[in-house]
């Protein structure tokens, strides 16, 4: 005797219900994980160097294999501040992590520090970097004037963003329409 239970389906029939829309949220799936473990190789394989010295602060940063040198001399800097960056939370206890910032007369600000766990440790980290520039340099008030306004995302680089927005939705509405007559109609009528 076998007993058949109608609310029971397999596997291959669901892909089957809505291919497009799974087809879709595979390829966003496969993206975001690709994008998991590229960050993580690039943060494995990213350092960040800064020497401190009375001539100023020399940054060298070796992103996958190249290296970037930036100098700034003392009388260029106008001032190193601690800002908070991450921080994690697990049921009564919170990570902060913080950077250093060094801000420049002109008015551009470079990450001198990154990943210092805890403000005191940030701190510390910030006072010996000022004791190193001697005691000749004091710290001044960055122009604000002078800072750069951000550039407004282009056009073109904005359509990508909203076609991938709504491509689950214009995936579920195909493949919807194969099973309601009136959404087929509906799609008909649209003129793009």
């Amino acid at each position: 005797m076998e007993i058949s239970l109608g609310c029971v389906t397999s596997v291959s029939n669901f892909t089957d219900f809505l291919p497009v829309t799974i087809l879709v949220v595979k390829i966003y799936v496969n993206l975001f994980a690709v994008g998991l473990f590229l960050l993580g190789l690039f943060l494995i394989i990213n350092s960040l160097t800064v020497e401190v010295s009375l001539a100023g602060i020399r940054k060298q940063q070796k992103i996958l294999g190249f290296k970037l040198e930036e100098f700034v001399a003392i009388d260029k800097i106008a001032d190193i501040l601690v800002e908070q960056g991450a921080s994690s939370g697990s049921g009564n206890s919170t990570r902060v992590w913080y950077a250093l910032k060094l801000y420049t007369h002109d008015g551009d600000k470079i990450e001198v520090a990154n990943s210092l766990e805890g403000q005191a440790y940030a701190n510390k980290i910030k006072q010996k970097m000022l004791d190193s520039l001697g005691s000749q340099w004091q710290a001044s008030v960055v122009d604000q004037s002078k800072k750069k306004a951000k550039k407004p995302l282009p056009r073109w680089a904005r359509w990508p963003g909203k076609l991938l927005s709504y491509s689950v939705t214009i995936a579920i509405l195909y493949d919807l329409s194969h099973f309601f007559p009136e959404v087929a109609e509906l799609f008909s009528q649209i003129k793009f």
